[in-house]
């Protein structure tokens, strides 16, 4: 099993967990989110295309990513994952049907184009 916090160390993609996620959550309304699990082989593998997408995504202005650790948050990824990996976008502060789950191919061009068709603002660089 590999290390969680390895999997998107010095990368764009912001951990969350029980005691952030609310309140990262209200400061970014947009904002695209991977529920994983570090003892998931599908997760693992996803993660170097998500870490590329989201640093993609920051040179493109668009919403922050994200990812939840399932496996010690899940109070959290309870009412958000049926499974993991998902890769769920948000659009408000509470979960928008309009916006959804990501179903396409696992590639950070993918994923950035989904990202780009939810967005409705483009964020300001911190």
């Amino acid at each position: 099993v590999p290390n969680a916090a390895a999997l998107f160390k010095g990368s764009d993609v912001v951990e969350l967990n029980s005691l952030n996620y609310k309140q990262w959550r209200a400061d970014h309304p947009e904002a695209m989110v991977l529920f994983y699990s570090p003892s998931c082989p599908h997760c693992v593998k996803a993660a170097p295309m998500y870490k590329e997408a989201a640093r993609e995504a920051k040179k493109l202005m668009l919403p922050p990513f994200a990812a939840v650790n399932c496996g010690r948050n899940q109070e959290v990824c309870g009412g958000q994952a049926k499974g993991v990996p998902t890769l769920r976008f948000f659009s408000s502060s509470s979960w928008d049907p309009n916006a959804g789950t990501f179903y396409g191919p696992r590639t950070a061009v993918a994923l950035v184009q989904f990202v780009q068709l939810k967005a409705k603002t483009r964020s300001i660089p911190e």
